[in-house]
């Protein structure tokens, strides 16, 4: 018997010389205008030498020539070191980015996109990002203008050794200043709603899905808090008495709204469309714009936006007349991200997202085949001579192992990263996961079926609320119950 060809795998060999070359261009800083050079020579070259290593090599030197551009000469870090050596008094006019979120009484904290400051008399208008924390009487909101009086400095790096570094965090998002009010410095609210319009239905749509998953259960504020944290990823005070044990038993990724959240929507609408007779390609076709729609409403974070494009790229994959290799797929959308932002390639959510589905890939396969060897009833005799009971065995066997396969593929992926950069094992992660994210995925579902009954009656929401109310219930009571574990 001739052995199985391998596949052809083209853009996972692009996407490592584009890793290569981004990590080779953030340690050694080279010249970019020699690595475009050298990208040209390289595509010059490739038609003579054949192969694809003058294209991988292109690669390289392409996407390390980007990074430097993007991260050693973007001017918001030459700006920052300028006016920033030192914390200096400043004026700073701009819009709103973000929701703003209460960091004490009257005072807020967002993300400003920044337009004009004014410094010792003199103005400048370069564009950039920067955070804003300012005192106010007035409910700020995003697409808000303010014109805000502080003090700028750089974001304030790790206290202690191995902690979280916020500094360099923001930095790899373009965020290199941050403007501080004290006491008695004043803001002003110079115009509303100039933010994209996209992003203000989509927050208002959050607003309002909030409220109707609240239905009939205004007096459980902890299950609320759950809920609303699993389906939209909002996380308030009230969850503050349970955090602690979805922490310890690893499943605190389910209030991130990510890779297994946008999956399980996906999920939802391709169960959905199917049996009403949509065809393959209409339901990717529905699916691709619904799943970053929720990414929005779930607040675009970049996990829930790289996990919408991983998935829309794999599901695009399925209307072509080609073989889908998922390998290929994962490359595809590392490579789109990476041409996006090279600096993706430095957060630990990105590092994260493609090691678990890189580890699922290759892992999850021979496990599962390896334990469904091991719950067969008996593996000489025919599945059409089965029993009733053994055919339940084997059904509900190939269920288990399905499962156990993914989550032990995912720990194992996630375990280096977990270790190096979280300093955590957590050993209770594959048998927690293995309640705590059926039970999630009921509760989303019912959350989608409270969401879109609340578009006619406020009393069935309430309705499947209260369902969701005992999902929630029982989850907390597993994951409780495996944390108090020694």
């Amino acid at each position: 018997m001739s052995a199985k060809p391998l596949p052809r795998l083209p853009l996972c060999g692009l996407a490592a010389f584009a890793v290569a070359g981004i990590w080779a261009a953030d340690r050694f800083s080279p010249d970019p205008r020699a690595m475009v050079a050298a990208a040209c020579a390289c595509l010059l070259l490739a038609p003579w030498r054949g192969g694809l290593l003058p294209l991988w090599l292109a690669a390289a030197c392409a996407f390390g020539a980007a990074h430097v551009w993007q991260w050693q000469e973007n001017p918001a870090r030459a700006w920052a070191a300028d006016i920033a050596a030192e914390p200096r008094a400043v004026w700073v006019t701009g819009v709103l980015a973000d929701e703003p979120a209460p960091s004490a009484a009257g005072t807020w904290r967002c993300r400003m996109r920044a337009e004009r400051w004014e410094i010792a008399g003199r103005v400048a208008g370069l564009e950039q990002e920067i955070v804003v924390r300012w005192k106010t009487d007035e409910t700020p909101r995003y697409g808000d203008r303010w014109r805000i009086e502080g003090v700028a400095n750089k974001p304030r790096g790790p206290s202690n050794p191995g902690e979280f570094d916020a500094a360099d965090w923001l930095a790899r998002q373009g965020v290199f200043l941050e403007v501080r009010g004290r006491r008695n410095d004043r803001a002003e609210l110079l115009g509303r709603d100039e933010g994209s319009p996209v992003k203000a239905a989509a927050l208002s749509t959050r607003a309002w899905m909030l409220g109707t998953l609240g239905l009939g259960v205004e007096d459980a504020p902890d299950i609320r808090a759950l809920v609303a944290g699993i389906t939209l990823g909002a996380r308030g005070t009230d969850a503050d008495a349970f955090a602690d044990a979805f922490r310890q038993t690893g499943t605190f990724h389910l209030f991130s709204v990510s890779g297994l959240h946008v999956g399980m929507f996906a999920l939802l609408l391709w169960l959905a469309l199917r049996p009403l007779g949509v065809t393959r390609r209409r339901a990717v076709l529905a699916i691709v714009p619904l799943l970053f729609f929720y990414s929005l409403v779930t607040g675009a974070s970049p996990p829930s936006l790289r996990a919408a494009l991983m998935i829309s790229v794999a599901l695009v994959g399925f209307l072509l007349d080609r073989p889908n290799t998922p390998a290929n797929s994962l490359a595809a959308a590392a490579l789109l991200l990476l041409a996006w932002d090279t600096n993706q390639l430095f957060s630990p959510g990105f590092q994260l997202s493609f090691f678990i589905v890189a580890a699922i890939f290759l892992l999850a396969p021979p496990v599962q085949e390896f334990l469904a060897a091991r719950l067969r009833p008996d593996p000489f005799l025919p599945r059409k001579l089965y029993t009733r009971a053994q055919q339940a065995a084997s059904d509900a066997g190939r269920a288990l192992s399905a499962t156990l396969g993914v989550s032990l593929a995912a720990w194992l992926g996630s375990l280096p990263l977990t270790a190096a950069i979280f300093h955590l094992v957590p050993v209770l992660a594959v048998p927690a996961n293995l309640v705590a994210v059926p039970l999630a995925f009921a509760i989303l579902s019912v959350a989608m079926l409270s969401v879109l009954s609340g578009l006619a009656s406020a009393w069935l929401a309430a309705v499947f609320n209260n369902a969701n109310w005992g999902l929630a219930k029982l989850l907390l009571a597993a994951v409780q119950g495996t944390a108090a574990l020694p």
